[in-house]
C-alpha cells in the first residue's frame, strides 16, 4: 500500500462473507465495495479489534461495532481482491461513517432537578414535552404521606427554557387527574394537547398497598385533551369503546402525527382473563384519533404484537419521513401458567396506507435493553435515538441497525428509570427521568433528573 497514511485515512473496514475482516481503500482515496456485500453493510464497520482471529472467535463475536472496537494499524494487513469495484456516487454521510462513530454526546450536563418536600421523597413517572414557543415542560408524580395505600398525589410542572439545570416551577399541584408522562402537543393551532388522566375512582385506577396496580379490580387510564393549552381541559374519557370487555386499559404514551392526528399506545387485558393470568395477558395496541370540534375521536384498537410475541404496556414510537411509524416495545414472556419468565426488547414498523396503518412482525434489537423504552428523532430526521437506562444507542437508518451512543470519554450514555426526551430549537437534546425506583415508601430517596447533550459527528460538527 503507498502512501498509507492517506490510504487509511479513506478506508473502510468490512465483514466479509468468509468471516474475516476486509479493509476497502484505493491510492486515491475513493472507496471500493466487494459486489457481494451491501453498501450500507459496507459503511456500517468502522474499527478492528485486535488480535483478530476468525478460525477461533465465535460468529456472534465477529460482528464490528463502530464504538465498541479499537484501531491498530498493524492489525490490518489486506489487499483489495481484484474482483473488488469502486462505488459512485459516495454521499458525505457514508464518507463520515468510514471515520469511526458517526454519532457521538458532547456538551453534556447531568444533575438532579427536583426533590420532594419529603424524605424520602417519592417522584415518579415524568412526562416530557415542547411547547411552540420553544419552552420545555416536564412533570411527574408526587406522593406524599404516611404510606401507600391513603398517600397525597400531586402533579407538579416544571418549565425549562435552557441553561444548565436550572428549572421553574410552573405549577406546584396540577389538577388531580393530570398525569402527562404521554403529552402529545397537536400540530396546528399549538393550542390543542392530548395525555393520559391518572386518578383512582369507578372504572379508573385501583392502586395496591404497594402502590402498584391491583387485580381483578378493573384498571383505566382514561384520556383527555385541552385546546387553550392546558389552562383547561375536558372530562376525562376511555379511550376504549367498549370498557366493559376490558379488565385494564393502560394507554400511557401519546404522539401528535404531522396530519394533525395523534396515536396512542395501550396495554389492555381482557376481562374474561383470570386476575392471576391478567399480567401475562396485557396485549400491546395502538389507537388512531383526531380532535375536532365535536370533541376527541378514537378509532378501533389495533394489535402491535401477540401475546405470544410479548406482552406489557411499555413502548415508545415515532413518525418516521415517510409517515410509517417506528416502535420500540418493551416485552415481557410468560409461561402458560401465568409465571413471569423474562423480558427484552422488540422494535416494529406500522406502515401507513392512506389514512390507515397496518402493523408489521416485530424483530429483536441488537442490544438486550430492559426497562422502559424510550426513542426520540431528531428535528432534521436523520438520527434515530434509543435512550435507555441499560445503555443507549442511536440508528442512522431509522432503526435497521444500531450503534452505541457514546459520550467523549467512550462510555455508553446511560438514562435514569423512565426516560422521556425531547429536542430543543437549538438542537439540545433534553432527558428528563426519575432516580432510584417507583415503590412507595420502601426507603428509597427518589428524585427528578435531567441530562442535556448534543449530538456531533466524527468530524466534531454538532
Amino acid at each position: 500500500m503507498t502512501n498509507a497514511d492517506e490510504a487509511f485515512e479513506y478506508s473502510s473496514l468490512v465483514a466479509l462473507p468468509d468471516g474475516n475482516i476486509g479493509l476497502l481503500w484505493d491510492d486515491k482515496g475513493t472507496p471500493v465495495v466487494h459486489p457481494g456485500i451491501p453498501a450500507q453493510q459496507a459503511f456500517i464497520a468502522f474499527k478492528l479489534l485486535p488480535p483478530w482471529n476468525a478460525s477461533t472467535q465465535p460468529p456472534a463475536q465477529r460482528q464490528l461495532s463502530p464504538t465498541a472496537m479499537t484501531v491498530r494499524r498493524d492489525a490490518i494487513d489486506v489487499a483489495p481482491p481484484s474482483s473488488w469495484s469502486k462505488t459512485a456516487n459516495i454521499t458525505e454521510h457514508e464518507h463520515r461513517l468510514r471515520h469511526g462513530p458517526a454519532v457521538v454526546v458532547s456538551s453534556y450536563t447531568s444533575g438532579r432537578i427536583y426533590h420532594s418536600k419529603q424524605t424520602p421523597g417519592y417522584t415518579s413517572w415524568v412526562g416530557l414535552w415542547s411547547l411552540p414557543n420553544g419552552t420545555i415542560q416536564t412533570n411527574f408524580v408526587e406522593a406524599t404521606g404516611c404510606c401507600a395505600h391513603n398517600a397525597s398525589f400531586d402533579f407538579p410542572v416544571l418549565s425549562y427554557t435552557g441553561g444548565g439545570l436550572n428549572w421553574t416551577v410552573a405549577a406546584a399541584r396540577e389538577a388531580p387527574v393530570g398525569y402527562s408522562r404521554g403529552m402529545a402537543i397537536l400540530p396546528g393551532d399549538g393550542k390543542s394537547m392530548v395525555r393520559p388522566a391518572l386518578s383512582s375512582g369507578a372504572d379508573m385506577l385501583h392502586f395496591g398497598p404497594d402502590g402498584h396496580l391491583a387485580n381483578p379490580h378493573n384498571n383505566f387510564v382514561r384520556v383527555q385533551y385541552s385546546r387553550d393549552f392546558g389552562q383547561s381541559w375536558s372530562t376525562p374519557a376511555p379511550i376504549i369503546q367498549s370498557p366493559s370487555r376490558w379488565q385494564n386499559c393502560l394507554p400511557l404514551n401519546f404522539h401528535a402525527l404531522h396530519d394533525g392526528r395523534v396515536v396512542g399506545m395501550a396495554g389492555m387485558t381482557l376481562a374474561n382473563v383470570s386476575a392471576a393470568m391478567a399480567p401475562a395477558n396485557m396485549q400491546k395496541f395502538m389507537f388512531v384519533g383526531e380532535l375536532t370540534q365535536a370533541g376527541l375521536r378514537w378509532g378501533k384498537p389495533l394489535p402491535l404484537m401477540t401475546i405470544a410475541e410479548g406482552v406489557c404496556e411499555e413502548s415508545d414510537f415515532v413518525e418516521l419521513p415517510s409517515g410509517d411509524l417506528f416502535f420500540m416495545h418493551r416485552v415481557q414472556h410468560y409461561d402458560a401458567a401465568g409465571k413471569y419468565v423474562s423480558q427484552d426488547y422488540r422494535q416494529s414498523r406500522v406502515l401507513r396506507q392512506g389514512t390507515d396503518f397496518v402493523p408489521q412482525p416485530p424483530t429483536k434489537p441488537p442490544f438486550a435493553n430492559q426497562g422502559f423504552p424510550c426513542l426520540l428523532l431528531t428535528r432534521d430526521q436523520k438520527v434515530l435515538l434509543d435512550l435507555n437506562l441499560f445503555g443507549s444507542h442511536y440508528s442512522l437508518d431509522l432503526g435497521q441497525t444500531w450503534h452505541d451512543l457514546e459520550l467523549q470519554s467512550g462510555q455508553q450514555l446511560k438514562t435514569h428509570y423512565y426516560p422521556r426526551a425531547t429536542q430543543a430549537t437549538d438542537g439540545t437534546i433534553v432527558v428528563t427521568s426519575h432516580d432510584r425506583y417507583d415503590d412507595l415508601y420502601r426507603g428509597y430517596d427518589e428524585v427528578i433528573w435531567m441530562q442535556s447533550f448534543r449530538l456531533s459527528d466524527s468530524m466534531g460538527e454538532s
